[in-house]
């Protein structure tokens, strides 16, 4: 009560931001918590009950995460309502609920269909939600208008989820060697911009295939370099550094 509510605003927001970044992620609800109550601006009630729902996806907890996005989206202003359509696509998928997710995302309101196609995260979830279908034709085309769309952005590490996207669905269907290629132009960019995590993501990926097309020395190669770098993330996470 010493403080003034803009002053407890500060302190709140560090503290979620602090708890976020050691994966405390019931705190960072705790404290987003506390922020929302004190906060009059609803653009920023809304960008913390995205950050709320984000932690509740986190931690598992789909339901919860949707009961704060929805009501972050009722709050929220027309620009930022395509990121909370993403956020409860995901959670349905996450549920299993494929078609449910498909209805969200193609939410009917016209004032959105300008923004959702230069949105590449809107196309990358809208691929994966057709994915999940096994509509892997529909997943292909979307993840390549997606490459298409960030090529002509300066945010070349957004191509990283997409073209491990492309390798997943060029696996489901069969076609091993494409699913290879993808994979690889994902990795190499991992290892561009030094994404140590997704790079282990990859080398999974990538040893899954090998080991179908019965070269296990292939696989085996990319099993071990990619424990070595879950092992190195953990350790980084734990020393307090993120990766």
């Amino acid at each position: 009560d010493i403080l003034e509510d803009n002053q407890k605003i500060d302190v709140f927001v560090e503290l979620a931001n602090i708890e976020f970044f050691f994966g405390n992620f019931e705190k960072q609800i705790f404290y987003l918590s506390k922020f929302i109550i004190v906060q009059s601006d609803n653009d920023k009630k809304a960008t913390a009950l995205m950050n709320m729902g984000t932690a509740y996806i986190k931690l598992g907890s789909f339901i919860k995460a949707i009961e704060y996005l929805e009501l972050g989206y009722k709050l929220t202003n027309k620009e930022n309502r395509v990121k909370f359509l993403i956020k409860l696509a995901q959670c349905q998928n996450l549920l299993g609920h494929y078609q449910f997710a498909l209805d969200i995302l193609n939410n009917p309101e016209k004032d959105l269909a300008r923004l959702k196609t230069l949105d590449s995260d809107y196309i990358y979830e809208l691929a994966i939600s057709y994915y999940y279908k096994m509509e892997y034709l529909s997943a292909q085309n979307l993840l390549k208008s997606a490459v298409e769309l960030v090529k002509r952005s300066d945010k070349s590490i957004l191509l990283i989820k997409l073209f491990n996207a492309l390798g997943m669905v060029a696996y489901s269907s069969g076609l091993l060697d494409e699913a290879i290629k993808h994979y690889q132009d994902a990795l190499n960019l991992a290892k561009k911009h030094k994404k140590i995590s997704q790079e282990a993501t990859i080398l999974k990926n990538l040893g899954l295939i090998y080991d179908k097309k019965g070269q296990i020395t292939e696989a085996i190669g990319n099993y071990s370099t990619c424990i070595k770098l879950s092992q190195a993330v953990n350790n980084q996470l734990e020393s307090g550094y993120a990766a």
